[in-house]
């Protein structure tokens, strides 16, 4: 069997969310043996639990949080790790109480 350090072929972006939503991280990851997949926010593990969920399907790995909070802001990571090695992807989310308003496009003198 060939072994194949883990990849992250496709992955989540930075991204701005409102509370009370439901948050899903979704990333592609490749790797023989089957990498280990763990998730992180602000560099601290994420535990599964009835808002984090946490599935792998295939090469997909998600992490779903429902009904978020500002307070889940943060760096965002997932992390996919066997012997043959470790790759790792991140990105911002914030949450916030309403989206901001786009500015208005300024007129030319």
């Amino acid at each position: 069997m060939d072994i194949v350090i883990p990849a992250i072929t496709e992955a989540f972006k930075d991204e701005t969310l409102l509370v009370k939503k439901t948050m899903t991280l979704t990333a592609k990851v490749t790797g023989t043996p089957e990498p280990e997949i763990r998730w992180f926010r602000d560099n601290t593990p994420i535990a599964p639990s009835f808002k984090n969920k946490m599935t792998k399907s295939g090469e997909t790995v998600t992490l779903t949080q429902s009904n978020i909070t500002v307070k889940q802001s943060g760096v965002y990571k997932v992390v996919a790790t066997s012997k043959a090695g470790t790759a790792e992807h991140s990105a911002t989310i914030k949450v916030v109480e309403k989206m901001p308003e786009p500015e208005a496009p300024k007129e030319a003198p």
